[in-house]
């Protein structure tokens, strides 16, 4: 199996990386093959990949300059999203290839998830393999299928990691451009919030005013979606009503933050790591899950916080007795995870792989 093959390798040089003094080579080639799995693959692997991403970038390929671009694009293809679009009109300036397009597309996501596991490796202690490893059998597969989002994703970590250094104006730079990418990401400003609110209280009033909102008043959000031009594509996630929850994923998402309040109360050691912070950011995940019963496209909104289980699960195997034993029992789950989701459910429709 490709994937297998080339999750195994990628985390291989990431292990290898942590031993040897030239880590950089490995780091890159640990990011790179994923990409070139990503480059290489047919058009019917991700339900998008024959959709927008290649009229985009065929429209790119025949444009005489960004702006006839991007008003080609919006015409035809009805995206706006300025800043993929002069991503695809940047690399057709130098090449008509789509491998290289989906490639170097990959190659950003990937880039900015290692960066924000290894920022985040450097404050807490966990294993920055098995971060990696998370996110490919996590993730990796719906990053072939979410070509504008998944950049933006990616974009974000980066800046979560300029936040977390008090660094605020490159923080919100990087999501001025995360914007220009898939709009979206204005969900990520909750991570601006929980940075600031100290006082566990007043985060969980929040996150109850949040979720009152949604529940009751999906009318009024539809509402106020459709009059910004920006949005308005938006606004058919609060009215559909072919919706469905996952009731795999929803278990596993449980267990993993029931699991995560375990290990705070068991291990004063755990104290000093932000895990309640982390389990936050979670239940926020896990809500915004919950609401593909509004419609099976809001889901997505949730990826930009499933990066939380990259270091937050990682972090709690490092503080755990018998730690070895307890990374293999997770490792077992990840692939576990993934060949239900990937495999049997055929989420994400990049199942099986095959070449160009």
């Amino acid at each position: 199996m490709e994937y297998i093959v080339i999750f195994f390798f990628s985390t291989l040089f990431i292990y290898l990386g942590g031993l040897y003094k030239d880590r950089r080579f490995f780091y890159a080639i640990s990011v790179v093959l994923p990409a070139l799995l990503a480059g290489f693959r047919h058009l019917t692997v991700g339900a998008d990949t024959g959709g927008y991403p290649i009229e985009i970038f065929d429209i790119a390929c025949s444009s005489h300059s960004l702006s006839d671009c991007i008003y080609e694009v919006g015409f035809y293809v009805f995206c706006h999203d300025v800043g993929y679009i002069s991503l695809a009109y940047l690399i057709s300036s130098f090449t008509k290839d789509s491998f290289f397009f989906f490639f170097i597309t990959n190659l950003i996501v990937n880039w900015g998830v290692f960066f924000f596991l290894y920022k985040a490796r450097s404050r807490f202690q966990f294993s920055l393999w098995l971060g990696w490893l998370s996110y490919l059998f996590i993730f990796y597969n719906r990053t072939l299928n979410l070509s504008r989002q998944s950049i933006a994703i990616a974009i974000i970590l980066i800046a979560i990691t300029y936040l977390w250094d008090k660094k605020y104006i490159k923080y919100g730079a990087l999501t001025v451009i995360a914007l220009s990418f898939h709009t979206s990401s204005i969900i990520s400003l909750m991570y601006f919030w929980e940075y600031f609110v100290e006082k566990r209280k007043y985060r969980f009033m929040f996150l109850l005013c949040f979720v009152f909102i949604i529940i009751c008043n999906s009318f009024f959000f539809s509402s106020m979606l459709s009059s910004i031009p920006q949005l308005a594509h938006f606004s058919r996630y609060t009215t559909a009503s072919e919706g469905n929850i996952g009731l795999f994923e929803s278990l596993v998402k449980l267990l993993a933050i029931f699991y995560l309040l375990g290990k705070l109360n068991k291990h004063k050691l755990f104290s000093r790591y932000p895990i309640s912070r982390f389990i936050y950011l979670l239940i926020i995940e896990m809500f915004l899950f919950s609401c593909n019963y509004i419609d099976g496209n809001i889901g997505r909104i949730a990826y930009y916080f499933l990066p939380v289980y990259f270091i937050a699960i990682p972090i709690a195997l490092n503080c755990s007795r018998y730690r070895t034993k307890k990374e293999l029992i997770y490792i077992s789950c990840l692939i576990g995870y993934w060949a239900v989701i990937i495999i049997v459910q055929g989420q994400t429709c990049t199942f099986p792989y095959l070449f160009r």
